[in-house]
């Protein structure tokens, strides 16, 4: 990782509110483990979790999270966690939700303002058909183990907001993971939607008519009050602890040229090229890596599109070959891109397939 000369990376800024660890702890506790303790293994003063108001970095939550999981044995922490948050858990940002028109407007509010609470998991969301689809995806480094903890703290967090925005209506809803299924899931099958694991990606997915519902606790002038709270608390942060490659995998999308390349992502995030390379590097990251995922991703959404001939996907992506293409979705997925979509057909037609796609390093 490199660091900037006299400021500490993003990983090591106080981005995330204390609510988070505060819960980890406090089932911690209840698995009769003594959070002094765990607070001093994971090296975090308890100090500084007194004050509702304080913040702690992205590296020191993760740290904390993987001591957690050690020292109780429960791998399966994350997602008691997650549906133990109550809309009120996010603050101004939950407030805000609350006080929406519909789930949908919700969770645009969610997507607007996900860097108050969410940091070193991204969300995108996109349509496919009939169904709304939210990405989660990892920013920061971290061991496996760590990931899974954190994911499924977020996205079972994230299905009991839709949840309470959509009235209980959980119907058609399903969650994708890129890990294998782990035993302790069992536990929480009741309390989840259909869960599918092996995945290319991580998902939550639902039927995109239900966003359309209206919230019970819906007040606009509430909702003025919120939104202006969030966007105070976005300024207060300072603007070098921004997600630079949050934003530039937005706008890393093909055009009538192909991908944009360095400087025109530079220029859309208002900055210059030297300056966006070298955030992207104190990120951990390059445009080459923003390129390569975008490819991955949009590789992947192309090919659930059966009229799309895989010459012309590869084409789409900016190879010029298609033997390259295929070179490069083996190193994604493990699979060419026809045994991929061969796959894919047969699980939509609800044939049982014995491989599933995989994301390598996850």
């Amino acid at each position: 990782m490199v660091f900037a000369r006299d400021k500490k990376t993003w990983l090591q800024q106080p981005l995330m509110p204390v609510t988070y660890p505060k819960l980890f702890l406090e089932l911690a506790q209840e698995r009769g483990l003594d959070p002094g303790l765990v607070l001093a293994r994971a090296g975090i003063e308890p100090a500084l979790l007194l004050d509702p108001a304080s913040r702690i970095s992205p590296q020191d939550f993760s740290t904390l999270a993987a001591v957690v999981v050690e020292l109780s044995g429960d791998n399966g922490i994350g997602l008691e966690v997650g549906l133990r948050q109550p809309l009120t858990a996010h603050g101004s940002l939950g407030l805000a939700m609350m006080c929406c028109a519909t789930a949908g407007d919700a969770l645009q509010v969610l997507l607007r303002f996900w860097h108050l609470r969410g940091r070193g998991i991204e969300l995108d969301s996109s349509e496919q058909g009939e169904q709304a689809i939210f990405d989660f995806y990892n920013v920061m480094p971290m061991t496996p183990a760590v990931r899974r903890v954190l994911i499924d703290s977020i996205v079972a967090s994230f299905h009991r907001g839709l949840l309470f925005a959509l009235g209980g209506n959980g119907a058609e809803h399903e969650i994708w993971f890129d890990y294998d299924e782990p035993a302790y899931i069992e536990p929480f099958r009741s309390r989840l939607p259909p869960l599918r694991y092996g995945m290319p990606r991580v998902q939550y997915r639902a039927p995109r008519h239900l966003l359309g519902h209206p919230l019970a606790t819906a007040s606009p002038e509430t909702l003025a009050t919120a939104l202006a709270l969030c966007e105070r608390e976005y300024a207060l942060l300072d603007e070098d602890q921004d997600h630079i490659v949050a934003g530039a995998r937005a706008a890393m999308t093909p055009g009538a040229e192909g991908y944009p390349g360095p400087e025109q992502l530079a220029e859309r995030l208002h900055m210059s090229t030297r300056t966006f390379r070298r955030r992207l590097l104190a990120q951990g990251s390059s445009y080459r890596q923003l390129l390569e995922d975008a490819r991955h991703r949009d590789a992947l959404q192309l090919l659930e599109n059966a009229s799309l001939e895989i010459q012309h996907i590869a084409s789409l992506l900016g190879y010029a070959d298609p033997a390259n293409f295929t070179r490069a979705f083996r190193l994604w997925t493990g699979k060419t891109p026809s045994r991929y979509r061969e796959l894919r057909s047969l699980a939509q037609s609800g044939t049982n397939a014995v491989e599933q796609p995989r994301v390598p390093g996850s």
